[in-house]
Parts: structure tokens; C-alpha cells; sequence
């Protein structure tokens, strides 16, 4: 039960890696079938996504609480995850439409017809482009001669300078690479997403 708190606890400071190796650990030393610690476990590997080793100790859990005849609603909701758990062990296909893909123009026009006039002046779109962000991207691109070629280039070029922060910035992706362009200045996740899509639709 320690082992699966303090996972629970990196978990919530942002360090899964530290919270997979508590469990670990832990399973090295699993010799009895206490329901208890089966559920903790359980519970901590569906928030480390881990689907399988949370199955696995669900059941467990759920083996030893019929056992002992713990009450009826723990079981009830626990039978419930589970079976949640066991539906995201077989892929399943989405049949819907894709959505509509906006150009800059479609996206202001749609915007400036659902907003007033005051609530336009409040609209940042985090993913625009700007002139210098087209031209940085025209440069990394080159003769790239399809999509995916290209995609790989503006990536290879954005991981040029690596110095990622576990932080939030809310940042466009014009404040993002004019930030990029100082190399002391920290990036976040959120901003390469965001300077890659603006290049990506350049």
C-alpha cells in the first residue's frame, strides 16, 4: 500500500517514470493476495495508463473481495471499472466525418460571424502563423518533395535547440518562436505543438 501511495504521489508531481518504478518494485514483493493493496495498484496503473497490469490487478482485487464478502458497492464499482478497462484493451473504430478543416481566412470569418465586435478584439488564435514564421519554414522545407518530407523537416528543424520546461506558458505560437529565437529562453511542449502547427499549415 506504500509503494502504491507514494506512485500516486509522483503521479501528481508530474513524474509517472518515478511512479511505474514504485509499483515495480512493489510486485517484486507481492506474497500474499490482500484485495486492498490489489485495488491500489490497479488504481495507480490506470493512471499511468498502463491498461493491461490494471486489468490484472482489478481482477485480483475483485478475486479476493467476492472472498471475504466485502460490501456489495465497492464491488459493484470496481466490477464497473473494470469492465471500462477491458473495453480499452481492444481498439475500436471511429465512424464519424471529419471535421472541417478552416483556412486562416474560414477560421476569421467564422469567428467575426458568431462574436461581436468586442469579443472579436479578445480572439487569439494560438496556432497563426506570421510572415516570419512562413519564411523560417519555407527555408527548413527546401525542396522537401511531399507532405511527410516536409512535416520532417519542420520538426528536425524545431528540434534544433531543446530546452523544455514542465510548466505553463499560454503563449501563440508568435510569442512562442520569438521566444525560441533566445536561447536561454524555456519552451514548453504546448509551444513547439503550437509553432509546428502554424508551420505545418504555412
Amino acid at each position: 500500500m506504500i509503494r502504491a501511495e507514494l506512485g500516486r504521489r509522483y503521479l501528481n508531481h508530474g513524474e509517472p517514470d518515478k511512479a511505474a518504478a514504485e509499483l515495480r518494485i512493489a510486485e517484486r514483493y507481492d506474497t500474499d493476495s490482500d484485495p486492498q493493496r490489489a485495488r491500489a495498484w490497479g488504481e495507480v496503473y490506470s493512471l499511468l495508463n498502463e491498461v493491461p497490469s490494471a486489468v490484472k490487478y482489478y481482477e485480483k482485487y475483485l478475486a479476493g473481495a467476492r472472498k471475504v464478502a466485502l460490501p456489495a458497492s465497492q464491488i459493484e464499482r470496481a466490477d464497473q471499472i473494470l469492465t471500462d478497462l477491458k473495453s480499452r484493451l481492444t481498439p475500436h473504430a471511429v465512424t464519424t466525418a471529419l471535421p472541417h478543416a478552416f483556412t486562416p481566412e474560414e477560421l476569421r470569418a467564422a469567428l467575426k460571424e458568431r462574436l461581436t465586435s468586442d469579443e472579436y478584439q479578445l480572439v487569439r488564435i494560438p496556432f497563426a502563423s506570421t510572415p516570419k514564421i512562413n519564411e523560417w519554414a519555407e527555408q527548413l522545407v527546401g525542396d522537401a518533395r511531399d507532405d511527410m518530407e516536409k512535416a520532417n523537416c519542420l520538426f528536425r528543424g524545431l528540434i534544433q535547440r531543446i530546452n523544455l520546461i514542465h510548466e505553463v506558458h499560454w503563449r501563440t505560437a508568435e510569442e512562442a518562436f520569438t521566444d525560441w529565437s533566445d536561447p536561454k529562453a524555456a519552451i514548453t511542449c504546448q509551444d513547439y505543438t503550437l509553432m509546428f502547427r502554424s508551420k505545418v499549415t504555412y
